[in-house]
């Protein structure tokens, strides 16, 4: 087997162990299934990476192993919860199957799978608690995302009232898969309390972090122009500073854990829009721009950084059981600190990557052909900075509180 099926196969197989655990809660079977969740993370990883020669931090391999460490990680700290672990897995699932799709129908079927979730979820949600809405939503939502797959399958050269078929494909996608993973129009949270902060992970965390790893697969085959880039900044800017704000209004840690995700997902979204600019003017590349990272080296590096800073700012919540005093402060301390973008930790370098491969040339005037840096990759980065300031304040401000 290939090494992107491999890929596929580990999603394919953390997705239907998720599955397995969801219906087995219903099923009143012995209680040793979170034995499942973990062997089978560990079988798929040891599968996915055994045909690989080389071991590289790009996309596909950067973010299956961001999954599987979600999945051995959460799979412990969820051994009581079957329900959530279902969904951990099956967000692991997806994950790892999007890390390695290439194809059009393989970009889908995620999407698809994520849009089963939701509507399931819902459906369960709403036996129980029937004032719960937003099947509707859910359901126009993997239409629209639909919708856009299936133009993209024609020729770019296609228009519909003056619009280029990859563009109106970006807006539906944008516009449905952003709604089934609860990062577009505007941050989403989940409804109700959690006991943990780990059972927010499957059924929020994790799609929130798939956005990026879904338009860094799907950038080559709908980016003719940048005009298509210039659709994804709002797209990238708009969310972060409303989480921001809303963070910064909100005093509970519990709101403040469940906004924190976006950042990384946000800001996986403006190494997607370098890696956009790399695809349009090879010739200024980032490739070459030591020691700078390029957006698909980026994306995997800010997945990683934040996973692990938010695991140890679980670790430290005070719902969190069975941890000693001086090691929960202890995680605390480091995972807020990363989170919010302070020196020497993880989640500076980042962002200190990322700001400065914005900022430099990505284009050349049309007359002179000399370098230029365009007002709009200005103020695009201005904004970004902007939001990651505004969630670095409610993020410090747990410290106290929780210590």
């Amino acid at each position: 087997m290939t090494w992107p099926a491999s890929h596929q196969f580990a999603g394919a197989v953390l997705f239907f162990s998720g599955q397995l655990l969801w219906t087995q809660r219903r099923l009143d079977l012995p209680r040793w299934h979170w034995l499942l969740a973990v062997s089978a993370t560990i079988a798929v990883g040891l599968f996915a990476w055994w045909p690989t020669p080389e071991w590289s931090f790009n996309v596909s391999q950067g973010v299956l192993f961001v999954s599987l460490l979600w999945g051995l990680m959460g799979s412990w700290a969820l051994r009581h919860n079957t329900r959530s672990r279902g969904l951990l897995l099956c967000g692991c699932g997806l994950l790892a199957w999007t890390a390695g799709a290439s194809q059009i129908w393989e970009l889908w079927f995620a999407i698809v799978a994520l849009g089963y979730l939701r509507i399931a979820d819902r459906c369960e949600r709403n036996s129980a608690s029937p004032g719960n809405t937003g099947i509707a939503a859910d359901v126009l939502g993997l239409g629209l995302a639909s919708l856009g797959f299936l133009l993209l399958q024609q020729s770019p050269d296609a228009e519909w009232l003056g619009i280029p078929f990859p563009t109106l494909s970006l807006v539906l996608i944008l516009s449905g898969a952003g709604w089934l993973m609860r990062t577009f129009p505007y941050p989403q949270l989940p409804i109700g309390d959690a006991e943990s902060p780990w059972d927010d992970v499957g059924n929020h965390l994790l799609p929130v972090l798939l956005a990026p790893v879904l338009w860094m697969n799907l950038l080559p085959h709908l980016l003719i122009s940048e005009r298509q880039l210039a659709i994804l900044m709002p797209a990238a800017i708009l969310p972060l500073l409303l989480t921001g704000l809303r963070a910064d209004h909100r005093s509970r840690s519990e709101t403040t854990l469940r906004l924190i995700p976006y950042v990384a997902s946000l800001a996986g979204m403006a190494a997607v829009i370098l890696s956009g600019w790399d695809l349009l003017q090879p010739d200024l590349s980032l490739q070459e721009a030591h020691p700078l990272l390029t957006g698909s080296e980026l994306l995997p590096f800010i997945l990683l950084a934040d996973s692990v800073a938010w695991m140890m700012l679980a670790a430290g919540d005070s719902r969190s059981s069975g941890t000693s005093g001086w090691f929960r402060n202890g995680c605390l301390i480091l995972g807020a600190l990363s989170l919010a973008g302070l020196p020497p930790f993880p989640g500076y370098w980042w962002r200190l990557q990322l700001l400065s491969a914005l900022v430099i040339p990505h284009s050349r005037a049309p007359l002179l052909g000399l370098y230029e840096v365009t007002p709009g990759n200005v103020i695009f980065s201005g904004l970004l900075a902007t939001g990651l300031l505004l969630v670095m304040r409610p993020i410090l401000r747990m410290l106290p509180r929780e210590i």
